[in-house]
């Protein structure tokens, strides 16, 4: 009896208190879809209130409570036969590095970049973050620079964004040319971090 004036009280727009619901049931406010995925996730378990407002087992609730970013993959991108890497900052600001013969150079500049080679065969071609971000917001409407990802004849085969939040932290980057990923960005850890900071060295 308790139970049900509590939810007629909700269902009339009163606040139904806590102590009121058995044990391991919760009360939640969320979108209509959602509402109608959880009880689809949860049957016999979960009860639709209104188009807005649930009835739920705990074990749900914990779940919900969970920033979306951590469903995510935290793979980057996975490319094969890279064998250029372009960065450009503004519009003046520009490096490519490409694969000449079995060696790495940084063009108009003397000297082999096997630390680039390395990052690219090793690091780059199966990049993973450390956590998933939520990439909307003004924050991430300007990255810092951009790295162009391509075969050694100049075929694009992929482009990041990157930004950098702190001077000495780790750096975020965001895919680029992907409809699938628009509000997803990847925190990367230390040493790819330091990787491509060193193509501006």
């Amino acid at each position: 009896m308790k139970l049900a004036i509590s939810l007629f009280g909700l269902l009339l727009g009163f606040q139904v208190s806590a102590a009121s619901l058995p044990a391991g049931l919760r009360l939640i406010e969320t979108s209509p879809s959602l509402a109608r995925e959880l009880a689809s996730r949860y049957p016999g378990e979960v009860r639709v209130l209104t188009d807005s407002v649930v009835l739920v087992p705990e074990q749900a609730v914990e779940v919900l409570q969970r920033p979306w970013t951590e469903y995510c993959a935290r793979r980057v991108l996975t490319v094969t036969g890279i064998g250029m890497l372009e960065v450009q900052r503004g519009d003046a600001d520009h490096r490519k590095f490409k694969l000449d013969g079995t060696r790495w150079i940084c063009e108009g500049k003397e000297g082999e970049r096997a630390e680039v080679g390395d990052f690219a065969n090793e690091r780059l071609r199966d990049l993973t973050a450390k956590r998933v971000l939520d990439a909307r917001g003004e924050k991430f409407a300007h990255p810092a620079w951009t790295l162009a990802i391509k075969r050694q004849d100049g075929d694009r085969l992929a482009g990041l964004d990157v930004f950098e939040p702190a001077s000495d932290g780790p750096l975020v980057v965001r895919v680029t040319g992907r409809d699938d990923m628009p509000a997803i960005a990847f925190e990367l850890g230390a040493l790819d971090s330091q990787s491509l900071r060193q193509l501006w060295q």
